[in-house]
């Protein structure tokens, strides 16, 4: 299956993979009295309550992360990167009303709000929510990255693999309009020669590879061989095939394999390999009506796969949705028949306990 990943979903995953790098990044002195040895909650799924994707009707690359301290004590950061390419006026009030959302739902923990412009619009970088009426006045102040403030050298941070993030989303500014081959390839060659653990360098490179398009299609193919090369990846493994292997380690880590083997797998199995890879070698072949049917498979294939991984509870929509290359609107309706069904057959267990 070949892997398709918004920016969005990109961002989620590497801050979710790489969250210790990540915080001794942004966060130098406060990463040196984390506990990194208990893992840290990301409530993803909680931040989509909080602030739905239909207040905005765009996607948003919002993380929600609670951590702990050496000393017991827990903590609560929301990260949001902003890869929007233009201006947004209410961006600023909408960072306040999370904060404020957030401290209620949570009963008011220590609370800090950071924000990554990726954008391409100079000077753009809002910091500040400000209310003023009848009196009453209001200041929130958030902090803040412009990824285009800083150049190579001030962004890369010897020994911290977050600093291939920050390279490739500046180089993706830096050459945007030109053929995006040479950069990545250079980066490449820098993460292998980082030695970094094969989790992170998958996780890295799928990065790398996915953040932007390529500009030609034969440059495309030329970074799959050169990287497999650099690698010394097996003749019979291709790069997509190795970078998968992060969404499975990443997975592991998280202690739901069986969402991986329940939900993907089963769903492949039952339709989606069936349904598009038999439909694109033979659709030429097929009558309208076989084609029907194979697609009914697929999407049967899918609403399993994306069910199992929502009993495993730690899928977001759009980690679902980038997975199985699929709308994140499909995900969304199949979740919420599969909650309405799960609130029925609640209710009629409490029913019967009635009784």
């Amino acid at each position: 299956m070949a892997i398709i990943l918004s920016k969005d979903a990109l961002w989620k995953g590497i801050i979710t993979s790489l969250f210790e790098p990540f915080m001794y990044y942004f966060y130098e002195e406060l990463a040196a009295d984390i506990d990194f040895n208990k893992k840290p909650e990301f409530l993803d799924k909680e931040l989509d309550e909080i602030y739905p994707l239909s207040d905005t009707k765009k996607r948003r690359s919002d993380k929600l992360i609670k951590f702990f301290l050496q000393n017991g004590e827990a903590h609560w950061i929301l990260v949001h990167v902003e890869v929007q390419g233009y201006e947004d006026k209410y961006f600023p009030e909408r960072m306040f009303t999370m904060f404020y959302r957030i401290r209620d739902r949570f009963s008011k923990p220590d609370l800090t709000s950071f924000v990554i412009y990726t954008d391409a619009i100079k000077g753009y970088e809002p910091d500040t929510y400000q209310y003023e009426y009848q009196g009453i006045e209001l200041k929130y102040k958030y902090r803040t990255f412009k990824v285009l403030d800083y150049n190579e050298k001030e962004l890369d941070k010897p020994e911290n693999p977050f600093s291939m993030v920050m390279l490739t989303t500046l180089k993706s500014l830096q050459k945007e309009g030109e053929t995006n081959y040479s950069w990545r390839i250079d980066l490449v060659r820098r993460l292998k020669a980082a030695n970094y653990d094969s989790s992170i360098i998958r996780n890295l490179l799928l990065f790398i590879r996915f953040y932007v398009k390529f500009s030609k299609t034969e440059d495309e193919q030329e970074f799959e061989n050169q990287t497999s090369h650099i690698l010394n990846l097996r003749k019979d493994m291709t790069l997509e095939e190795y970078i998968a292997g992060a969404f499975k380690e990443e997975l592991i880590a998280k202690g739901i394999e069986q969402g991986i083997e329940k939900g993907i797998e089963q769903g492949i199995e039952q339709g989606i390999e069936q349904g598009i890879e038999q439909g694109r070698a033979e659709e030429k072949l097929r009558s309208e009506q076989e084609k029907n049917r194979i697609e009914q498979e697929r999407i049967q294939g899918l609403h399993i796969a994306i069910r199992n991984m929502l009993k495993m509870g730690s899928f977001s929509n759009e980690i679902i949705a980038g997975i199985l290359e699929v709308e994140i609107d499909f995900v969304q309706q199949v979740r919420k028949t599969w909650e309405e069904e799960a609130k029925q057959k609640q209710q009629n267990n409490d029913d019967m306990n009635e009784k």
